[in-house]
Formats: structure tokens, C-alpha cells, sequence
């Protein structure tokens, strides 16, 4: 059996460990909100006496950097890629120039996605990427790494004509889990930024996109999804897809890999991809380090030390043995391809065969750095009304009044 996580008391500890010494040159200011750094900060200045990280809680890193004010030596956060803050960060550059890390070692459309044409100005940590969960055996031959839309359409036709009479049951609606938003990425809508930092997109890719997951939602029955889809909004997926009412439900790698063995078990899953790559999630941790830190030393030989193979694989060990509920390093598939190739499948069975190569992978561009409320508020409302036919406006109309509204009066 596994021992319990100890991510609060490893707080504590890097705390009492760095405040000794926080005024040293030797010394680095590590701004994060992600619980499993704490563990990494722990084990570093353990491990050696000549540099140490003082790690300091900040619910809105991001935002903080923007703010008048002393900065951090070294931010690990997401939602770092945006043109705003990227501003305020200086080059990772020696981690490739002496760190003894290549650029090869990370997938390359991730690692330019943080850069400044050849300059790194973000380093990234992890990834997430969508799934389709369903039970072993309930699709013929589902062969391959990927779902395609018409392979989920089909599959889906034949459970919902095939139902036991009397039985209510569902195969799958692309409004469910805001998975409509991740289909738009796998066929190609990017949603990125633009000279202003706003958001920006390509409205006819937009619209065709639409158009296509509307045809698919009229081909379910749209009172019938309707009707389904209030009555069990609120139900335990997993526990739908066991019971067999539906065929499918959406997710990602790690909310599926962090659930307990016994509720995994006897499902399998796929990643959405209508032929333009896997749309990889927009939770990607990045680490930078502000133009303005003063000492920066600690913090560039943390990062060295972070991205080697030797580490990457410890912490992979230590991260699993102590059962934090966490998956992979940070949340997530890593950042290094050969850490998901060959050690992660090791600890997590799930991913043997199912790790899929940098080829078939399409990461998110720059996004302004309301992008979260952006797409709570706006997007995914807007997207929904839109599925349903319910909206008459275009999507730039709500996006522009949503800017109007949150101007500083």
C-alpha cells in the first residue's frame, strides 16, 4: 500500500528550510499555486547546501507579475503564456547553453509555443490532454491511438438504435463536459491572441467548425439529448458508462489517471483527433523568471536540475510511492518526451501504448491572460446557445461586450 502525500507538510518544510537564508545571494524566491512544486523544492535544497529555494504560496502568480512591487526570482505557474507577462520575463537560454539540456529533449511545437522565435522565455513543466473513457469491450475494434468524429458518431449511432426497449440510454453529445470547445481545437480553430493581446481567432474556421457540431448534434435527436442530458447531468460519469446509458464520456489524461485503480478498472480511452493532432489541454505549467529578479542563481540551478533524466525519473518514483493523488510530474504527461515514453508507463500501466508522439500533438498558441475567465464567461456560453441554435450574435459581439464591461472604470 502507499503512504499518504505530505504536500502540506512539505510546504512547511521548504519554508522553515529557505527563511534562514533568504537574504543570501544563494537564495531564490519561487512564486507558484501548484501543490506538487513543493514536493521538488523539498527534495532540491535537500539534496545539496550551496543553493536554496524559497518557496512562497501566490494564488494568482500571473496577475502578481503585472503588479507594482519586489518579484519573485522564478514563477511556475499556469497561465503564463500570454504576450502581457511573457513582457516582464527574461531568456532561459543557459539552460541549453550549459545546462546540459537540449532542445530535442521536449516536444518542439510545446517548447516554441513558450518562446520568442529562437529565445526561451517560458520553460514548460507538463501537459494535459482530452480523452474518451468507455468500457472495455463496448466498441468493435478500437484500434490506434485516436477517436475520430466519425468514429465516435458511428459507434454512437449503433449503441443508441441498439438499446435494451424500455432502457434509457445515451452514447454521447458533444455539449457534455464542454467537450464541444475541444472538438472546435481538433478541427483546427485556434484560439490564440492578437496585437493587442486580446483574444483572437479565425472566424470562418470558427464558424465552419460550428456548423459541423451542430449538424452532428441534429443527428441525435436533439429533444431526446435535451431530455437525457437533464436528467443525469448530475450523475457519476464513470458510473453511467458502467451501468451502460452511455457509451462515452469526456475527460482528460490526468482527472482519469489520479482516480483510485478499482474505479479504472475495466475502462479504456482514446484522444479525440479529427486529422489536425490531439488538442492538448490549456492547463500547461510553465517556468519563467522575471526581468527584474535579483537573485536569479538559485532559480537557474533549480530549473538545471529539475530537467535532468536523473531527477525527472526520481521524482516521477517518489510523486507515485506517495499516492498525492497527482499524476506524472506536475499534474501531467511531462514536458521531456522520454519521460513519457519510457518512465511513465512504467508506474501508470494505463499509458502503455497510449503515449502518442510528438507528431500527433497540437499545442495552444499565446492566450491573453484573461483567457480563463474569457472562456467561463463568454466562450463556453456562447458555444453552448450557439449547439443549441439559441444565439443570433457572433461570437466577436460577446467577446467585445465581456472587454467593455471588465475596463477599469
Amino acid at each position: 500500500m502507499k503512504k499518504p502525500g505530505l504536500s502540506l507538510v512539505a510546504w512547511g518544510v521548504v519554508l522553515v528550510l529557505a527563511t534562514s537564508c533568504q537574504a543570501s545571494t544563494h537564495v531564490s524566491t519561487l512564486w507558484t499555486n501548484i501543490p506538487d512544486v513543493a514536493g521538488y523544492v523539498e527534495k532540491f535544497n535537500a539534496e545539496q547546501n550551496q543553493w536554496q529555494i524559497l518557496l512562497e504560496y501566490q494564488a494568482h502568480p500571473a496577475r502578481l507579475l503585472l503588479t507594482p512591487g519586489p518579484k519573485a526570482d522564478l514563477v511556475i505557474a499556469r497561465g503564463l503564456n500570454s504576450k502581457e507577462v511573457r513582457s516582464n520575463l527574461t531568456s532561459l537560454s543557459f539552460l541549453f547553453d550549459r545546462g546540459g539540456i537540449t532542445k530535442a529533449q521536449f516536444y518542439p511545437q510545446l517548447l516554441a509555443s513558450g518562446s520568442d522565435g529562437d529565445t526561451p522565455l517560458l520553460i514548460p513543466l507538463s501537459f494535459d490532454l482530452p480523452i474518451l473513457v468507455f468500457r472495455r469491450g463496448a466498441l468493435d475494434n478500437p484500434d490506434g491511438l485516436v477517436l475520430s468524429f466519425s468514429a465516435v458518431q458511428a459507434y454512437s449511432k449503433k449503441f443508441d438504435t441498439s438499446a435494451p426497449p424500455g432502457f434509457n440510454r445515451f452514447a454521447f453529445s458533444p455539449r457534455w463536459d464542454n467537450f464541444a470547445l475541444t472538438a472546435l481545437e481538433a478541427e483546427g480553430v485556434s484560439f490564440g491572441e492578437d496585437f493587442r493581446g486580446r483574444l483572437s481567432w479565425d472566424q470562418g474556421r470558427l464558424n465552419s467548425s460550428v456548423t459541423s457540431l451542430q449538424t452532428w448534434i441534429q443527428g441525435l435527436d436533439p429533444a431526446r439529448e435535451k431530455d437525457f442530458t437533464r436528467k443525469y447531468q448530475e450523475s457519476n460519469p464513470l458510473q453511467m458508462l458502467q451501468e451502460g446509458r452511455e457509451l462515452f464520456t469526456a475527460s482528460t489524461l490526468n482527472s482519469f489517471l489520479t482516480l483510485p485503480e478499482y474505479e479504472r478498472q475495466g475502462l479504456e480511452f482514446r484522444y479525440p483527433d479529427d486529422g489536425q493532432g490531439i488538442p492538448a489541454e490549456d492547463s500547461i505549467i510553465w517556468a519563467g523568471i522575471p526581468s527584474s529578479a535579483v537573485t536569479r542563481a538559485a532559480a537557474q540551478a533549480f530549473l538545471t536540475w529539475y530537467f535532468q533524466e536523473k531527477t525527472q525519473k526520481e521524482l516521477a518514483l517518489e510523486t507515485y510511492a506517495k499516492d498525492t493523488r497527482g499524476f506524472g510530474l506536475a499534474s501531467g504527461l511531462d514536458s521531456l518526451i522520454k519521460v513519457n515514453d519510457q518512465v511513465l508507463p512504467r508506474l501508470y500501466p494505463d499509458l502503455t501504448g497510449r503515449v502518442p508522439p510528438p507528431s500527433l500533438l497540437r499545442f495552444p498558441p499565446p492566450r491573453p491572460l484573461e483567457w480563463a475567465e474569457l472562456k467561463q464567461k463568454v466562450l463556453l456560453p456562447w458555444l453552448n446557445q450557439s449547439l443549441l441554435g439559441e444565439h443570433k450574435q457572433n461570437l466577436n459581439d460577446d467577446v467585445e461586450h465581456w472587454y467593455r464591461e471588465s475596463a477599469p472604470q
